[in-house]
């Protein structure tokens, strides 16, 4: 599995515009939106694989909307961007299920290392996933075999 759609979630029309802007011109689909309750119902509605929000919003702000996308879906990455960035808030974007985090203002660079690290590390947990089915499977079979010895 890897990131093909990737929703934005950003109060300010410019931010939110660059990023959707950005995510497209590297090859992925992206949707926006202005506010962490919107962008619950579109979560909700599935097909997104990565989520980028602002930390600062109006409502919910971006370390709740990450924490309430994490109970729901897990496997859905979030970067967390903000222009307020401090060595707390990092941390607490982490300890909440935040994958990645930028400062604004990010570059289409900083954006796209991110999001192929978000790949990486997606196509690392499937095969991961993979390989633990596989070894329960092969564990639970006995070997038989018959030698003339």
């Amino acid at each position: 599995m890897s990131i093909q759609r990737v929703l934005i979630v950003d109060d300010d029309d410019l931010s939110r515009e660059f990023l959707s802007e950005a995510v497209r011109s590297l090859g992925f689909q992206a949707e926006s939106v202005a506010s962490g309750d919107q962008a619950l119902e579109k979560v909700r509605g599935g097909g997104f694989q990565a989520v980028i929000t602002d930390l600062r919003m109006p409502g919910m702000d971006g370390i709740e909307l990450i924490r309430q996308i994490n109970s729901n879906d897990a496997e859905i990455k979030s970067v967390l961007v903000t222009a307020h960035g401090t060595v707390q808030s990092a941390v607490d974007a982490m300890r909440f299920g935040a994958s990645d985090f930028l400062l604004k203002p990010c570059t289409v660079d900083s954006i796209q290392i991110v999001l192929e690290r978000l790949n990486h590390s997606m196509r690392l947990e499937h095969e991961n996933e993979y390989l633990r089915t596989e070894a329960r499977v092969s564990h639970s079979q006995q070997i038989v075999a018959e030698s003339a010895a």
